[in-house]
């Protein structure tokens, strides 16, 4: 055989092989992505794709369509581009050469996911802002460092209700797996620019593709921009907000609830209600209409006249999920800041015990709310009730996987079992404190531990 046929050969060969690989590396990627995390909680849980839904504003979604079945139906795809490069199927030639299709089918899940969190379920970001909040102000009385976010935030100034805002806030919470279809499209999409040759087809198959395809994109259009839709009524709203057109910004804001029900589960949307119908009947105040009133004495640093507009609507709706936020930030505000008589806020000392009430009133709004049961708890401790601080640091442990909160809430529960005599407990839980702080953060339980405090 002369070197020039040799050569071709294995050019030949090395091309093939790569037709059977890269598309198996794309589905490789695809299916360990489906297992690794997405989304991080800021309270220490994460979520891998398989435990977060698809909701695309619709109210028919089912908890067993989730991002880990797109990743695999993604990988069974390239798989198949694979198995059809290494041997055709008889009788069909579909998945030959299928590599710019399968790199846009595995990037589908990363967009879902963005148009999902960035412009549909408000629900779910709102929570997780909420859970932000709290593993902020709960790492601002540690007495000790933790790890920075990426992008630093002010608890009490976060603002995930514009796209922009929940955008940031997602560039601290996304995981390592939400990449790798990035990643697998990339592959995918340089392939098949070097190496897809031209392939022929029939004219009945030239025809159905022309039909088919305006029909498939009409139905995702109609299937995927249902939330995007809501955003944009929502965002002329605002502007006739703005304008003082009050009756049309209330007509905007039903129709963005109608194109996105998740928008009725935010607080945001309900303060907006609540000032087109404030000044449209300033007489007759509705829960909304109060919501905003609370919202406007919370910016002007008036928390305790924001408690009390909440009050009542606290009341009528006690489990409605944006009552909870609203009354959830206002005592969150009372109980790390004073309002003296002139002057602005001013944050409480670490050792001021005139916030415990603010903070069994925000376990009891929340019983899920960490800050509340770690800033109780640790005043508990002070005051020397080391049964109630007990019980407190219990609850966080309950609701937080967070290694630095559990650690913290491990070393009180120690100290406590120690103030009530029982120093062999107290031992044993300051050493799993320091077992869950491997950065040697917690120096609390190290110098308990060692006899030096």
């Amino acid at each position: 055989m002369s070197v020039s046929k040799q050569s071709w050969f294995l050019r030949r060969t090395d091309s093939r092989l790569q037709q059977i690989i890269m598309p198996l590396i794309a589905a490789s990627l695809m299916l360990s992505s489906s297992c690794l995390p997405w989304l991080n909680d800021p309270l220490g849980k994460w979520y891998s794709a398989w435990s977060l839904p698809v909701d695309i504003g619709w109210q028919f979604h089912i908890g067993a369509f989730n991002y880990g079945l797109l990743c695999v139906c993604c990988a069974v795809y390239a798989s198949l581009v694979s198995c059809a490069s290494w041997r055709p199927f008889k009788g069909s030639s579909y998945f030959r050469q299928k590599y710019v299709p399968a790199a846009l089918l595995c990037l589908i899940p990363i967009i879902i996911f963005l148009l999902q969190y960035l412009f549909i379920d408000m629900h779910d970001i709102d929570l997780l802002t909420q859970h932000k909040i709290q593993a902020k102000l709960i790492s601002d009385h540690l007495g000790y460092g933790s790890p920075s976010d990426l992008i630093p935030i002010r608890p009490f100034y976060l603002d995930t209700s514009t796209v922009v805002g929940r955008a940031a806030f997602l560039v601290d919470q996304v995981a390592p797996g939400i990449f790798l279809p990035l990643i697998s499209g990339a592959i995918l999409l340089d392939y098949g620019r070097l190496f897809t040759m031209p392939t022929r087809s029939s004219t009945s198959r030239n025809k159905r593709t022309r039909f088919l395809l305006p029909l498939i994109g009409a139905v995702g259009v109609v299937l995927l921009l249902r939330g995007p839709a809501g955003l944009a009524c929502a965002f002329e709203a605002k502007a006739s907000l703005s304008s003082g057109q009050y009756a049309q910004a209330l007509a905007w804001l039903d129709a963005a609830r109608t194109l996105n029900p998740n928008l009725d589960q935010v607080a945001y949307y309900h303060r907006e209600r609540g000032e087109a119908l404030y000044y449209l009947d300033p007489e007759r105040l509705v829960a909304d209409s109060h919501i905003y009133l609370a919202y406007t004495y919370r910016i002007q640093g008036d928390y305790l006249d924001s408690y009390i507009e909440l009050l009542g609507v606290r009341q009528s709706e006690p489990n409605t999920p944006w009552v909870v936020s609203e009354m959830s930030v206002t005592l969150e505000g009372i109980a790390e800041f004073t309002h003296p008589l002139r002057g602005p806020l001013v944050k409480r000392p670490i050792n001021d015990d005139t916030s415990l009430p603010w903070a069994q009133s925000l376990t009891q709004v929340d019983d899920s709310n960490v800050y509340g049961h770690y800033l109780a708890g640790r005043i508990d401790y002070n005051l020397h009730n080391f049964t109630a601080c007990m019980s407190q640091m219990t609850a966080l442990l309950r609701w937080s996987s967070d290694m630095n909160e559990q650690s913290s809430a491990y070393t009180y529960l120690g100290l406590s079992e120690i103030g009530l005599g029982n120093e062999a407990k107290g031992r044993e839980l300051l050493l799993k404190a320091v077992d869950l702080d491997p950065s040697y953060r917690n120096n609390t339980a190290r110098e308990e531990i060692s006899g030096l405090r």
